[in-house]
């Protein structure tokens, strides 16, 4: 089937073969994978070289443009290497994070904290209607900076206030041990930004 969006220079098979008709002549395309485990080839369009997943191109020649452009080249399997018509299919982005989560192929559930070290645990967690997770403390942290920053004290202190010696020592011992700014930050009431430049020593401003 021809491949929409090529001048009717590429087909696909229903097995995922992407084939190539530049030069008057039917050839099967190479493909690689990349690093996310999707099967891709390289094509041209308009003079230049684009790379495409062979998902997305199978479901463009046999189902067509998808209704919403947001949609996703489904894998009913969960196989990513597994490009044939039959296991492919148009759905939404919630409808192939549930593909994930039923084919535990979703990589996120592997993660055991968040990217500012708090731990998934199950009062910690949670779950969004995409699969994905949430960490409730970062939540908490993101709500009281920006009430801070909506009664116009951004760095978590009165005006005119500035850290004590022996408060930006603490945050050094802590910082030594191993505690991430932000929860430093959030532990004396203060901005991340605020607690990174009086750890490092990078503002007078910090300590008095």
């Amino acid at each position: 089937m021809c491949i929409p969006g090529f001048d009717g220079r590429y087909e696909a098979s229903s097995f995922g073969r992407i084939r190539s008709n530049r030069s008057g002549k039917q050839r099967i395309l190479g493909t690689r994978t990349n690093n996310g485990g999707y099967v891709t080839v390289s094509l041209r369009r308009g003079g230049k070289a684009t790379t495409q997943t062979v998902n997305r191109l199978v479901a463009l020649a046999f189902h067509g443009e998808p209704t919403d452009p947001s949609y996703h080249a489904c894998h009913n399997d969960g196989v990513k290497s597994n490009n044939q018509v039959s296991n492919i299919r148009w759905d939404t982005p919630s409808g192939n994070a549930a593909d994930k989560l039923l084919h535990g192929t979703n990589w996120q559930l592997n993660k055991t904290h968040c990217a500012q070290g708090h731990e998934y645990t199950p009062e910690n967690t949670r779950i969004m209607k995409n699969g994905g997770r949430r960490c409730i403390a970062c939540k908490q942290a993101d709500s009281n900076r920006r009430y801070r920053e909506q009664r116009g004290d951004s760095f978590g202190t009165h005006k005119g206030k500035k850290l004590a010696p022996e408060t930006v020592a603490a945050m050094r011992d802590l910082r030594a041990q191993g505690m991430i700014y932000r929860e430093i930050a959030e532990r004396y009431g203060v901005s991340t930004p605020t607690a990174r430049l009086a750890i490092l020593g990078e503002s007078h401003k910090d300590a008095a």
